[in-house]
């Protein structure tokens, strides 16, 4: 290796992992204060501190996001791309390397699935801080990832100059937080990730046995917010999947078929569903979300409510196991 390659692919790989450790220690940061708020109660002091399988987490997801950016940049030369990247690895995580690619390994098994990805990295991370297993953690620790995998490649952007792609990522960051700012976009964006956590929490799914009533309508010509209405569909339960963000599945037949729609909404069709209802209902939707009104699970109702609905077609989401595109409920009658 000439000498100038040598200096030039460490100085930047000494930059980047200085950059990476920012990125992570604000990260987890977040993930602390999410767990809080998740739990209702403060995490121990020896978990406020990021370390363990929380840090090994995090660096096996740049590690991945890493190797992806250098193979379709070019900021490395194809054949000098792994010699960089043991450059970055001795900066960042040298006595760690064998721990954090087995992280990086398992990543790589759901990089068609960027949500699940997500998840999977979150996991260890809500271990760590929690002491325990605890889905609704991860899951709200897998909210703001997209946040880090774009900081991540950002790092790696600026270190080598590439201000089409900085200008790029930073619009993406700022399009984020900006949804974040708007309480129903950000609700409707992350029951994506929250109903996830629930199939994993071992929530039985409907849509194992149907298939998808939004991606029916979508393949027969409806366009994205196109409203649909049926005047009659029985709910019998209710997934809490975020504070005053719902979600619920019903069997609709369709030309003599049977299909499976998922239904979101907010606490305002919540509460509209429940003047239609028994009070014994009532009582039990009211009385759970009342004591714990965000914790990630199935609420299962007393007395099934018959409700008629107004709704638009959402935009196609990933769940554990496939696409489907939930109806967004507008209006209960």
């Amino acid at each position: 290796m000439g000498f100038s390659r040598l200096a030039s692919f460490t100085g930047h790989a000494r930059s980047i992992a200085e950059e990476f450790k920012k990125i992570r220690e604000d990260q987890f940061s977040s993930a602390v204060y999410n767990a809080e708020h998740t739990l209702k109660k403060v995490v121990p002091r020896e978990r406020r501190v990021l370390g363990g399988e929380a840090d090994l987490s995090l660096k096996g997801y740049q590690a991945w996001i890493s190797l992806s950016v250098l193979r379709r940049s070019g900021y490395v030369a194809e054949q000098h791309a792994k010699e960089f990247f043991g450059h970055l690895v001795v900066a960042g995580w040298r006595d760690e390397h064998e721990a954090v690619d087995r992280y990086c390994l398992e990543i790589h098994k759901y990089r068609d699935n960027p949500i699940e990805q997500m998840i999977n990295v979150a996991f260890p991370i809500a271990n760590y801080i929690c002491g325990f297993h605890d889905p609704s953690v991860a899951t709200s620790i897998a909210m703001f990832l997209p946040v880090f995998a774009i900081g991540t490649e950002l790092a790696v952007s600026r270190e080598f100059g590439d201000k089409r792609a900085v200008e790029t990522l930073e619009e993406q960051l700022n399009e984020i937080r900006k949804n974040w700012k708007s309480e129903n976009n950000s609700a409707f964006r992350s029951i994506n990730v929250k109903r996830q956590s629930a199939e994993i929490g071992g929530m039985p799914e409907r849509s194992a046995r149907f298939p998808d009533l939004g991606k029916h309508l979508a393949m027969t010509g409806a366009a994205q917010k196109t409203k649909v209405i049926y005047p009659s569909l029985a709910i019998d339960e209710i997934s809490v999947v975020g504070l005053g963000i719902y979600c619920t599945t019903v069997i609709q037949e369709m030309d003599g078929k049977r299909y499976c729609a998922t239904l979101d909404f907010s606490d305002e069709i919540l509460a509209r569903m429940m003047e239609s209802s028994t009070e014994r209902t009532r009582d039990a939707v009211i009385g759970t979300l009342t004591e714990d009104p965000d914790h990630v699970r199935r609420i299962l109702i007393p007395d099934p409510v018959s409700i008629g609905v107004e709704a638009f077609l959402g935009s196609p989401q990933q769940s554990l196991e496939e696409t489907f595109i939930p109806l967004i409920l507008t209006k209960v009658f």
